[in-house]
């Protein structure tokens, strides 16, 4: 497995001990962009994108360093009622460690944006996460 990919799912532990849970939590490389990685976030304290972008890019600077922010081309945030989010955690519930996926079988179709994924790592997916009240 990737280095980044542990480093990122050891971050997204973190985040969820002062945030509160994922939804979906998950890494995809992309044809058209190999060797980066788009960062797929769901939770329901993501409402505000711009805030939240601005949190995890701070987050992954600090613990990855700016070489391992490079290594992502985008980070995205997903509504959890979103019927792409809902689709991935209800096919691939994943609450503790890693499910590394081949795009070939079984998410062929499976794009974002429009663009088809190669390779994905889904470090956490699950349908009833929850916010820590503030």
């Amino acid at each position: 497995m990737i280095p980044i990919v542990r480093k990122l799912a050891s971050l997204g532990a973190e985040i969820e001990k002062e945030k509160g849970d994922f939804s979906f939590f998950a890494l995809f490389e992309r044809e058209d962009v190999p060797d980066r990685w788009d960062l797929l976030i769901s939770a329901p304290w993501t409402k505000d994108e711009e805030k939240t972008l601005g949190y995890m890019v701070e987050k992954i600077k600090l613990r990855l360093g700016p070489a391992g922010l490079i290594s992502l081309a985008r980070i995205i945030v997903l509504d959890p009622s979103d019927a792409r989010v809902q689709e991935l955690t209800n096919e691939y519930r994943v609450d503790r460690g890693f499910a590394e996926v081949e795009s070939v079988i079984p998410l062929e179709n499976l794009t974002i944006s429009g663009l088809p994924v190669r390779h994905a790592y889904i470090i956490k997916a699950r349908s009833s996460a929850t916010a820590i009240p503030r």
